[in-house]
């Protein structure tokens, strides 16, 4: 073979090699999102849905930022247009999760109350449910992973395994990179299997 023929190859080889365009704008968008920076992420993910509409990461980044904006019927309008073949897409499951954790806010005042019944009565297991929920949906991912985690010291089996199958929505809605999702397993693994 030639030279030329072998640099063209070795080219066409280094060029698929590295990340996309389209990679490159969704870790920017991502970033952006983590930063609380969502007008920004919100083009990122918008110029990566003009090249590719169906873009499942994209289409969840975008949902997401529209919950962090607020906006959960967006949220959720943008959800419906991936495509079925991309609805366990781990972003997707990620951002569906979120937005059902999103629904279960509340307002500053009954999340205090919430608190006090529980310093009140440690064991009740309901009010602390519901003030990981509360909790959760206020953006405080890491007091709620606890709450819950106390109910499941409490009592694992309670209310059909509420606290569990809160926590598991939860761990979905962090994404399995987050560390409070590792160090949240790690215990929850501790609690069942000690």
């Amino acid at each position: 073979l030639p030279e030329s023929e072998v640099r063209r190859f070795v080219q066409r080889l280094s060029a698929g090699a590295g990340p996309s365009a389209s990679d490159e704008l969704l870790a920017m968008a991502k970033e952006a999102l983590d930063k609380g920076e969502l007008q920004m992420a919100a083009q990122a993910y918008a110029q990566v849905l003009q090249e590719d509409s169906q873009n499942p990461g994209a289409l969840a980044g975008l949902a997401r930022c529209y919950l962090a904006s607020g906006d959960a019927e967006r949220a959720e309008q943008t959800l419906k247009l991936v495509p079925p073949e991309h609805q366990n897409h781990e972003d997707v499951v990620s951002a569906r999760a979120a937005l059902s954790l999103s629904a279960q806010a509340v307002d500053q005042a009954a999340l205090q109350g919430l608190t006090a019944k529980v310093l009140a009565d440690p064991a009740d297991k309901q009010a602390r449910l519901d003030l990981a929920s509360a909790l959760a949906a206020a953006g405080e991912p890491g007091q709620a992973i606890d709450h819950l985690l106390e109910i499941i010291k409490q009592d694992r089996n309670w209310n059909e395994a509420a606290a569990r199958k809160q926590l598991l929505t939860l761990f979905e809605a962090l994404g399995p990179a987050d560390v409070l999702v590792s160090q949240g397993r790690r215990r929850l693994s501790a609690l069942l299997f000690a």
